[in-house]
């Protein structure tokens, strides 16, 4: 036969509250404590350990081919090496170019290292992000959006990381740019990264 033990609380030596129920809801320790878990074990609850947001409205212009930052990033140090790290991240910005049609593409990187590319490398074409219009290419050609980005990495470690991104243009001639948090007499452009540790 099992057996049952019913209590609302269980005290440490010192009578300190362990653990205590109330109306459906179990409080573990008290304010200022540390629960710690054994090597190996797991807390089984998927839940978010910390939230960090960074909001950027620095006006930047970006005329390479080559992969440029955007100036927008944030830092996270995760509290354990199975912690996953959602990102997710919605740049202000724009295209404009000369010409009858303008590309472009936005990467995600964790420090140095790309993680995440939604627009290939070698593409030069309309194949990622951009705009083809039928005209005659003598006046400019832009586009405005919100462009979002969401990507879960698994980082595996417990050091500081830095996430940010980095941009390109697939054609400079003709004045051919790409322009995040464009600060005109018109317009205030913010971009927001959000970084979230969620536990295994």
């Amino acid at each position: 036969m099992s057996s049952i033990l019913k209590v609302d609380q269980l005290q440490d030596s010192g009578g300190n509250n362990i653990i205590n129920e109330n109306a459906g809801t179990i409080t573990i320790g008290k304010s200022g404590d540390t629960i710690n878990l054994a090597s190996g074990a797991t807390a089984g609850f998927g839940k978010i350990a910390q939230v960090i947001q960074v909001v950027d409205d620095t006006e930047i212009t970006i005329t390479s081919t080559s992969h440029t930052d955007t100036g927008l990033s944030a830092s996270i140090v995760p509290s354990s090496t199975s912690s996953k790290i959602l990102v997710k991240v919605v740049h202000q910005c724009y295209f404009t170019r000369a010409d009858d049609n303008v590309y472009g593409g936005i990467k995600l990187l964790r420090n140095t290292t790309e993680i995440f590319n939604p627009v290939t490398e070698n593409n030069t074409g309309p194949y990622g992000l951009g705009i083809t219009v039928d005209g005659s290419g003598s006046s400019p050609t832009q586009l405005y959006w919100n462009f979002p980005l969401e990507y879960l990495d698994s980082p595996n470690t417990t050091s500081s990381i830095t996430y940010k991104t980095q941009a390109r243009v697939y054609q400079s001639t003709n004045t051919g740019r790409f322009v995040f948090n464009d600060n005109s007499s018109v317009n205030d452009g913010k971009s927001v990264i959000t970084l979230m540790e969620i536990l295994p």
